[in-house]
């Protein structure tokens, strides 16, 4: 085994021993010979043949050799030399890969015979074996595990059926010589995250992911995975036909997992403090992390000081890098963590505690908060879970409570739902008694038909369709442009509230109300607007609300904060649900 020899190696030094302050490093090895193969334990004979080599051979405890190296001569290296080869920047991105999945284009002409592997797995089995040398054997059988049934529905009773019952499949499969040739394909729904975590739907089906890899280094070539969400079956043939060993299928495209090269990163800067900022608006590229020298400035009169955990994005921080948004500067606004110093005058905090908040420069180790804009983080949460919920909720239920004044039994439309506003809204929302209607991007309907709004409430955020699908309403809750606008204001009567959340299409009230007679218009920024002390009573609303389970936090993606480039990147391409 390597490790054998390396240690061999170690104990070897001994013969040629290193000047102070040098390691020496192998260099140039001379008639290697492996002698032997299957030992466990080795003794070693190393003897100098120079100032700098040495020769060594490997017996088993037997005494019969295992190795020899007639010759290893080494090369002295400094520490100076070695830590310049380590550092590089270049060289440790290099050593370092990810797990990314990446779109697999079908190949033309590449298909598979395949069949379906029904519930009497033996029968099925027998007649497949029967059949070996039938030209019309198929070269791949699909078991659909989304039929599979089981007694129990609790979840872990649950995976614990399936995994089960998938592991004797395969036991059963890999016993088989005479099915060497036919590949067991395995699919599972909402067992993978693709590009998102709300994409796994069924823990117990990623139970069998699991399960199933293993087998697969085992016995490579001989079982398959293949993931599919709501939409995609009638692509399982491409899969199927792409040889893959692990596959999923989205919105119709064949994704396959791949290492590639981690990204290397911003650089941290030395200082103790220091926050996310952009070297120059135009360019997600330009991120760079700032050293913050006001970070422990003293604190004036109702501040508290911040050590942060974890920090929200919004979509403002993509506008604001990108130069998108006139007269906005900053990026962070949200985050939870832990209370380390209290300013003058504060109440209800102390040092220890652990908040969540309003803050800016919340994407870095310190941040300096109004008392007013934190609250309490909900027992059982994590930092990350926090961090999600202010911007998110504070702006819906701003939006809905103070502006849009929402009753029960009303008509509201919630745009772009499956963001993080969007879902906060729709909870809101329901909780409120009104009717929920939404639009999102259709391959994420799902978010929201979890969330409890019916199938024919929604529709696509990428088109028009909504405007002839919706009946009249009382609110809109907006963060569309240009045509959008006009589509919704179309849907308002007399009466109705239209509340802007967005930067870029912001109307004149005056005009909106003299094309939609008895419609009111209100833009707003919750900062700006909403002022400190209101957000204090918001946030202990939401805070009771969700001690109560009457609403439910968002589902998060994490970033380490050196990715931001990457982070901000895939929120601009709108490739997010929640935060």
């Amino acid at each position: 085994h390597p490790a054998l020899l390396d240690a061999a190696l170690h104990a070897s030094n001994f013969c040629v021993p290193p000047a102070p302050g040098q390691t020496l490093l192998p260099f140039v090895w001379n008639n290697v010979r492996l002698l032997a193969a299957g030992a466990t334990a080795v003794r070693v004979r190393a003897r100098a043949t120079g100032p700098d080599s040495f020769t060594i051979s490997l017996f088993d405890t037997t005494g019969s050799p295992v190795a020899s190296v007639d010759s290893l001569v080494l090369r002295a290296i400094s520490p100076e030399q070695l830590a310049a080869a380590s550092s590089g920047a270049d060289r440790s991105a290099d050593s370092l890969f990810t797990l990314d999945w990446t779109e697999h284009p079908a190949a033309p002409g590449s298909e598979v015979s395949w069949a379906t592997l029904g519930d009497g797995h033996a029968d099925d089995l027998d007649a497949l074996i029967a059949a070996e040398d039938r030209p019309d054997r198929p070269e791949a059988v699909v078991a659909d595990t989304t039929a599979w049934a089981t007694e129990r529905t609790g979840l872990p009773e649950r995976a614990r059926d399936l995994a089960a019952r998938a592991l004797d499949l395969v036991q059963r499969w890999v016993g088989q010589p005479e099915l060497a040739d036919v590949r067991l394909v395995l699919l599972t729904r909402g067992a993978v995250s693709v590009h998102d975590t709300t994409e796994v739907t069924d823990p117990a089906a990623a139970a069998i992911w699991g399960l199933v890899r293993s087998a697969q280094s085992e016995h490579p070539g001989r079982i398959a995975l293949v993931d599919t969400d709501d939409v995609s079956r009638e692509a399982l043939p491409v899969a199927v036909a792409s040889g893959e060993p692990q596959s999923a299928l989205r919105r119709g495209l064949l994704w396959v997992p791949r290492l590639v090269r981690s990204p290397q990163g911003l650089a941290v800067p030395a200082h103790e403090h220091w926050y996310l900022d952009v070297s120059e608006k135009g360019s997600l590229e330009n991120l760079v992390l700032r050293p913050d020298p006001e970070a422990a400035a003293p604190l004036a009169p109702g501040q508290v000081r911040i050590e942060v955990r974890a920090a929200g994005q919004n979509f403002r921080d993509v506008l604001v890098a990108l130069g998108g948004v006139a007269g906005q500067e900053g990026l962070g606004g949200e985050g939870a963590g832990v209370v380390t110093e209290v300013g003058p005058g504060v109440e209800g905090l102390a040092v220890g505690d652990r908040v969540m908040g309003l803050f800016p420069r919340s994407f870095g180790p310190l941040a300096t908060a109004d008392a007013r804009t934190v609250a309490p983080i909900p027992e059982g949460w994590s930092y990350a879970t926090a961090a999600g919920v202010p911007v998110a909720y504070l702006t819906a239920l701003y939006g809905l409570r103070d502006l849009g004044d929402v009753q029960p039994g009303e008509t509201v439309l919630v745009h772009a739902a499956a963001g993080g506003v969007g879902m906060a809204a729709v909870q809101l929302a329901r909780h409120f008694g009104a009717t929920v209607y939404a639009t999102a991007h259709p391959s994420k309907h799902h978010v929201l038909t979890a969330l409890g709004v019916p199938e024919g409430h929604l529709a696509s955020s990428r088109d028009l369709g909504f405007a002839s699908a919706f009946p009249a309403l009382d609110v809109v809750l907006n963060s569309l442009t240009g045509e959008y606008v006009d589509a919704s204001l179309g849907l308002l009567g007399s009466g109705g509230r239209f509340v802007e959340m967005g930067k870029n299409d912001i109307r004149d009230p005056a005009a909106v109300a003299e094309a939609h007679p008895g419609v009111g218009y209100q833009a707003f920024d919750l900062g700006g607007d909403a002022g400190p002390d209101r957000i204090r009573e918001l946030l202990a609303e939401l805070v009771e609300l969700f001690r109560r389970g009457a609403i439910e936090p968002l589902p998060v993606r994490h970033w380490d904060v050196s990715q931001a480039p990457a982070a901000f990147r895939w929120m601009s391409q709108g490739r997010h649900t929640g935060k």
